[in-house]
């Protein structure tokens, strides 16, 4: 429905199409007079915010989540390279789970691991974790920013639009899609609220669309003490089937939060002044395929593997690299449980449109994603897409060596609410 362009930023789109009993626009201004292209500023979380989310169990969703959502994805394809922004998927279908009801919804919790989780608990854990990611420190960038763009002459619930204006500051926008107007006026909301790095989302909107909802993020971190470009270096990069390419390698002496679990390496690479956004890289002992490796990714493993990180002394040597890649994700969410939400039949998101004889569905979920890591930091990012239609941390230690020469995992990950941005599975050069 929409013609979408690989792109270096997070963008989340939710379309709506093929509906028929049409009704009058329904387009609520937004509180502060401001135009939805402007990217509001949140203060940072307080301490009893921080706490409330922790306690309410959406950080450990989150990672259960991107851990199934990662294992699918790798069996998939598991010599190649991998990257994914769980955040990004979580986040789209959340606000399209304000939309949901009975089974539909039931699923969509059971696919995102929400089953103990309330619609207020996770929408007010979504704001709280906005306000720490815009405020991650010197160093750190995380911008996001949500947009509905409704088609000129329909009525949206006014509480599923409420809520994603409360919660996600997803402020609504009625347009004449078939305009180049419209066409223009997204594209020029997704330029403003990636710096410019995505001037184009969309080229044509197809007629039978009848809403558009966008997330933007985009992400970027500089080491703590970054790497010195003298010292990288072409070396020999083995794959998984033992053969060998050369890939230019960073290499640096210092001290770093590092642990070896049952023959994996793990160290922890921090990002800018406060150190509390991080790259964890993962080395599995020689001979161990990601994705065996990948499969025991849980909750107990993944505390386990955080309780082993000590400061010790150390030489890290790290690929530098550059990785895109398209995922479709209707499959892999099925498989999770999110069933009924692409069935034309059973599929129950009545809580989009106000009375209509139109029964919505997930026709197809997306995402593209990019990452680039070298010796200053990295960017990251990533472009999902959901679209909707209807019929439609001592002692000390030896120094450690951790030569990162072979597939390898890798998260960025915030500290401050224990959640999961993205991760990624390196398995072959890319230059």
């Amino acid at each position: 429905m929409l013609k979408q362009m690989t792109t270096s930023m997070i963008l989340a789109g939710l379309l709506v199409g093929n509906l028929s009993a049409c009704q009058t626009a329904n387009v609520p201004p937004t509180p502060d007079g401001s135009s939805s292209s402007d990217l509001r500023t949140l203060s940072a979380p307080t301490t009893t915010e921080l706490s409330q989310l922790r306690d309410s169990e959406l950080p450990v969703a989150n990672r259960n989540f991107g851990f199934s959502l990662f294992q699918d994805l790798l069996q998939a394809t598991p010599r190649e390279n991998l990257f994914v922004s769980p955040l990004s998927v979580s986040m789209a279908i959340s606000m399209l789970y304000n939309g949901a009801s009975g089974e539909t919804q039931q699923e969509i919790a059971q696919a995102l691991a929400y089953q103990d989780l309330s619609l207020d608990m996770v929408n007010q854990g979504q704001l709280t974790l906005r306000k720490r990611l815009q405020n991650s420190g010197e160093g750190v960038e995380i911008l996001l920013a949500n947009a509905l763009w409704g088609k000129a002459g329909l009525r949206f619930q006014s509480e599923f639009l409420a809520s994603n204006e409360r919660f996600y500051d997803g402020r609504f926008e009625a347009l004449p899609f078939a305009s180049q107007t419209a066409v223009d006026r997204i594209n020029q909301w997704a330029s403003d609220n990636t710096k410019g790095l995505i001037p184009k989302v969309v080229e044509t909107i197809d007629p039978q669309t009848i809403l558009l909802l966008m997330n933007a993020i985009y992400f970027k971190g500089s080491w703590s003490t970054p790497f010195q470009a003298e010292q990288t270096q072409s070396l020999p990069f083995y794959k998984a089937d033992n053969t060998q390419l050369e890939q230019p390698m960073m290499t640096r002496y210092g001290k770093w939060r590092y642990a070896d679990v049952d023959g994996t390496q793990l160290v922890s690479l921090p990002y800018g002044k406060t150190e509390r956004t991080e790259m964890l890289v993962f080395l599995p002992q020689k001979g161990q395929a990601l994705d065996q490796w990948a499969s025991q990714l849980n909750t107990a493993y993944w505390q386990k593997l955080q309780n082993a990180l000590r400061s010790r002394d150390g030489r890290v040597t790290l690929p530098k690299f550059k990785i895109k890649n398209t995922l479709a994700l209707n499959d892999t969410l099925k498989r999770l449980g999110m069933v009924k939400a692409f069935s034309e039949i059973d599929a129950t998101l009545d809580g989009l449109l106000e009375a209509s004889d139109a029964k919505p569905f997930v026709s197809a979920v997306k995402q593209d994603a990019f990452v680039e890591v070298n010796e200053k930091g990295t960017e990251a990012a990533a472009v999902t897409t959901v679209t909707v239609g209807a019929t439609s941390v001592m002692l000390p230690q030896e120094p450690f060596e951790m030569t990162v020469d072979r597939p390898f995992v890798y998260v960025i990950y915030d500290q401050e609410t224990e959640s999961i941005l993205f991760m990624g599975a390196f398995n072959t050069p890319t230059e």
